[in-house]
Formats: structure tokens, C-alpha cells, sequence
């Protein structure tokens, strides 16, 4: 703790000789304001005259590692120096305890339908997901077969619902479709920008589209800041606005991208080519259920050939060839050759 301002050098200083720890939240806003940033870490971890390394600690969500290729490219660089932490799934115990103290009494009887339903009990290891779990337990409507789209979905709903609640939106212009057309626009362009957040301008624009065309300027200015402002999102920093749930946003993303390869797969190879999607998000997940269950694979082997010359998207469409199908030699005449 410090009470007064120090001089950069001597911070440098400080934690090079053990006398300060460097403690980081919100790694995104820092990026934007310095595209110096991770240079000037990579100094620090290397700087001459140091008694011991930097001690430096970066609280980030996990899907920057993936988004944002100057922090991707750091942490390839200086693996010497950097140790990555990741938050562990939560076990029986974690889970028997937050029911407990939601439930009390009848966190029994919750605990023994996701020992019943697999897919559940995976799904309650993430806190956002067993939140959700133990609210349509408490309301008698906790189905064994819930699939994470449709938890999603439901999360979705409550959250504009209770906005409707709240009278932070007024349902005689806006309905849950008007929702939900902004939120996925909006989760759109974030993934176009590289999931830096989307500018407040950009969200103005498109909650004005989202509403009727009848309005009058005045209303029409009310009623864009109710969508703007809704719990879905947060401060996202220098005049931008983020999802609150991160989940929730790649979760519009799966289901938009969806959409594209069933009405024209031919411009999904273009969409794909954005940016490389981890195989643990929520957004390849339905991807690839939707090509299963919709026996695509096929089709997703023929774009395959189309994106030869597109790395990122043959690197995305490969791995949906792999999680949508069962068979061992599905790859079997795929063209691999100068490919990365």
C-alpha cells in the first residue's frame, strides 16, 4: 500500500528487489489505453540489477489468452518467467455446500438429481451453471435432460424478465425479441472486434434498429438507453460496454453462427475465418451439437477444401469435423499438407 505517488523507476526498482508485489484486474482497459503494455512487462521480467524476479499477478478472463494476440504471443514468449493459474471446476463438496446454503433442508433431493443426470452434474462444476441449476430446482422445474443451450437460454430470460420486473425496460415498445435481436447484434460485433468490448456508438446504433421505426426522436433516445443499460452488460471501459456473463455472449454467438452454416454454409467459412474458437467455449460446443444432430458433417468435410487457403477457418472447421462426429477415421482423405 502506498500513500503517496512514487516515480515509475522506483516502483520498477521496488519490485525487482522483492518490496512490492504488482497486482492487475481488468487487463482489457489496459490494453486498449497501451499497446506497449506487454512490452513493457516483458522489460520488467528481464531488466539487469534485479535481487529477484518481478512478482506480478494478472487477474484476466480466460478467453483473453485466445482473443487478443499481443497477450497470446507474451505468454508464448516468456514462458521462463510466467505461470498461468486457471480456477478448478467445483467438486461434490462445493456444490453440496452452495446447495446447502440455498436449499438447506432440501439440497438432498437436488444433489441426488444431478447424481442421476450426468450432464447436469458436469454442468453444476462451473458456479454460473449451478446457480442456475438450484433456481429452477427452487422452482420445480429442474428437468434431468437440460441441455447447456437451454440452461442459457433460460438464463437469458430471466435476466431480461426480471429488467421487465424491475420497469428498467418498458414492455409497451420493447419486447423480449427486441432483447434478444440487440443482445445477439451486439455479441456480433463483439466477436468481429476481437471480443475488445463494443463501442457505446456501435450499441446506439444498433438499439436503434432494434426499435419500431414509429417512435419519435425523444422516445426513440429513452428507449436506447434502456437497452444500453440493461444488466446484461457492464462498463467495458473508454466508451465501451461488455456482456456481465461472458457465457452468455458466446452463447449468441454459437446460435448465430449456427444459423449461418444451416441457411448458407458456403459463408460460414468467412465468418470462421474471424478468429481461432477455443474448443472449450460454449460457441463451438452448439456448433458442433447442431452439425451432429443435423448430420452435416458431410457438408463441413466440403468446406473443408474451401478453406484451404484460410488458415484460421480450416483450423476452425477441422476441429468441428473432429467434436461432431463419432467416426475414428474421419479424417480420412482430408488434405492436411501446408497446413498448420
Amino acid at each position: 500500500d502506498m500513500v503517496r505517488t512514487i516515480d515509475p523507476r522506483v516502483f520498477e526498482w521496488m519490485l525487482g528487489h522483492g518490496f512490492a508485489v504488482w497486482m492487475l484486474d481488468g487487463l482489457d482497459e489496459v490494453i486498449d489505453r497501451d499497446p506497449e503494455f506487454f512490452n513493457y512487462l516483458e522489460d520488467l521480467l528481464t531488466m539487469p540489477g534485479m535481487d529477484v524476479s518481478p512478482r506480478i499477478v494478472i487477474c484476466v478472463r480466460d478467453s483473453l489468452l485466445a482473443t487478443n494476440p499481443a497477450f497470446h504471443e507474451f505468454s508464448e514468449e516468456c514462458q521462463e518467467y510466467l505461470n498461468i493459474y486457471r480456477l478448478e471446476p467445483w467438486l461434490e463438496e462445493s456444490r453440496s455446500e452452495y446447495a446447502r446454503r440455498r436449499l438447506r433442508e432440501r439440497s438432498g433431493n437436488f444433489l441426488q438429481v444431478l447424481r442421476g443426470a450426468p450432464v447436469l452434474q458436469g454442468l453444476a462444476g462451473t458456479p454460473y451453471y449451478c446457480q442456475l441449476l438450484v433456481t429452477q430446482f427452487e422452482l420445480d422445474q429442474l428437468r434431468p435432460d437440460y441441455s447447456e443451450a437451454e440452461l442459457l437460454q433460460l438464463a437469458m430470460e430471466d435476466i431480461v424478465r426480471r429488467e421487465f420486473r424491475k420497469r428498467v425496460l418498458d414492455e409497451k415498445v420493447i419486447t423480449e425479441g427486441v432483447v434478444t435481436d440487440f443482445a445477439e447484434a451486439l455479441a456480433l460485433v463483439d466477436f468481429e472486434n476481437g471480443f475488445r468490448g463494443v463501442p457505446i456508438d456501435d450499441a446506439n446504433y444498433w438499439a436503434q434498429l432494434s426499435l419500431p421505426a414509429t417512435l419519435n426522436p425523444e422516445d426513440r433516445e429513452k428507449y436506447q438507453d434502456q437497452l444500453t443499460k440493461m444488466a446484461l452488460f457492464s462498463y467495458g471501459g473508454l466508451g465501451h460496454i461488455r456482456f456481465a456473463q461472458e457465457v452468455l455472449e458466446l452463447y449468441l454467438v454459437g446460435q448465430w453462427l449456427s444459423r449461418v452454416f444451416d441457411r448458407s454454409p458456403e459463408m460460414i467459412v468467412a465468418k470462421l475465418a474471424t478468429m481461432q474458437l477455443p474448443q472449450d467455449w460454449i460457441a463451438t460446443r452448439i456448433m458442433a451439437h447442431n452439425i451432429r444432430i443435423r448430420n452435416r458433417v458431410g457438408v463441413v468435410k466440403d468446406l473443408l477444401y474451401q478453406a484451404q487457403h484460410r488458415p484460421v477457418a480450416f483450423k476452425n472447421l477441422l476441429q468441428l469435423l473432429v467434436m461432431a462426429s463419432d467416426s475414428p477415421d474421419v479424417l480420412r482423405g482430408i488434405g492436411l499438407e501446408r497446413q498448420d
